[in-house]
């Protein structure tokens, strides 16, 4: 307890010597001093710091789960769904996940490999031939494992409109780098689909939501869980939209509770393979390895020893090399009004899961994860 009061009050003269100035963003504060953190202190800071960050950066809405010895230690939500009326957010707010969509879906993706029904370095054109490829011969070297680890050569989105049909183009050699692709994920998507000869979102419903108890969550708008869904907004706090999203995309359209999201990473990061429904033990070891590095991408600012050194991708998430371990993260950002982030550390069993309703979100999640460090 004296440890929790120590900490507390370090905070919060941290945070009234920078209150006189409001250009001084909160992530300059230094962080909390300690070594392997008491559970008690992250929990304060975290419960102390997300309001102060809320007025700092226009966010109406946020909710936040930390997990320690996998277990959920934490759970709290913060102020509105939407600043038209005033909602207050629960926890079963379904925030729009972003990007935090590839994860699920890429699980989803291994279970098919797992079943034997997907080869992760075979290519997919022999599947499903994307017409919107337009015959670039390229597109006869994708694989499942390159589109899971963003190497396919694909742009992150294609020009234009139209995310359906639009022209795709192979922007390189597929397998020769790195580069971040939301049309990669939407392509291994279809392939799945045609296997399974099953939509995204019933796939979700019945692999994964149905069996780690995710009632928040589905890939698409329902009239069921209208009312649980957050409205987007923006920098300035306004509101931008509320979405509907009829057709799944496994690059963003996830809708998702962060108590759901924090389900969801507890059975990946469990040592003991709880069932039938999740992977196996080797599977998951598999979609967690490092595959290729990412030099292009900056690793997350942590404090201690879990500071980022150089990042790396596994099948479905980043992976930061820190001097105690890898931590696996992803974050998530959509243009209707949404910033989200997670990350876990499996050899310790602790993690974090961040959901905001406003496009200043990531301003908060940073600032959070440099101060909380550890976990």
């Amino acid at each position: 307890m004296k440890k929790l009061k120590i900490a507390a009050l370090f905070l919060l003269t941290s945070i009234a010597t920078h209150a006189q100035n409001d250009t001084v963003v909160p992530h300059k504060f230094e962080p909390v001093p300690y070594g392997v953190p008491d559970i008690e202190v992250v929990i304060a800071t975290a419960d102390s710091l997300i309001p102060l960050l809320q007025k700092q950066y226009n966010i109406p809405g946020v909710s936040c789960v930390i997990i320690r010895g996998n277990l959920i230690a934490w759970s709290k939500s913060f102020g509105v769904t939407d600043v038209r009326t005033g909602e207050p957010v629960t926890d079963k707010t379904m925030f729009e996940a972003c990007s935090m969509s590839k994860p699920v879906f890429a699980y989803i993706a291994m279970k098919l490999v797992e079943e034997g029904l997907l080869k992760l370095d075979e290519p997919i054109w022999t599947i499903f031939d994307d017409p919107a490829f337009q015959g670039q011969e390229w597109r006869k070297k994708i694989t499942p494992r390159m589109l899971l680890t963003h190497t396919s050569g694909l742009p992150n989105w294609r020009p234009g409109d139209d995310e359906e049909n639009g022209y795709l183009p192979i922007e390189f050699e597929p397998g020769t780098k790195f580069q971040y692709s939301g049309e990669g994920m939407y392509l291994l998507q279809k392939v799945v689909e045609k296997i399974t000869g099953t939509t995204l979102d019933e796939l979700a419903a019945e692999t994964i939501f149905s069996q780690f108890f995710m009632t928040n969550s589905s890939f698409i708008w329902t009239p069921e869980f209208d009312s649980r869904i957050a409205s987007g907004h923006d920098t300035s706090g306004n509101f931008i939209r509320k979405t509907s999203y009829s057709r799944a995309n496994a690059g963003y359209t996830l809708y998702c509770s962060a108590e759901d999201y924090a389900h969801f990473l507890l059975d990946v990061m469990s040592p003991i393979r709880p069932g039938d429904a999740s992977l196996a033990a080797g599977t998951i070891d598999t979609m967690l390895a490092r595959q290729v590095e990412s030099p292009s991408r900056e690793p997350q600012k942590r404090p201690g020893g879990k500071n980022g050194i150089k990042t790396f991708r596994s099948l479905g998430w980043a992976i930061d090399q820190t001097p105690t371990g890898d931590i696996h993260y992803h974050s998530g950002s959509n243009g209707s009004g949404f910033k989200c982030y997670h990350q876990f550390d499996r050899a310790t069993g602790s993690g974090i899961v961040i959901m905001t309703n406003s496009l200043g979100g990531l301003g908060l999640w940073d600032a959070l994860i440099q101060h909380l460090g550890d976990l």
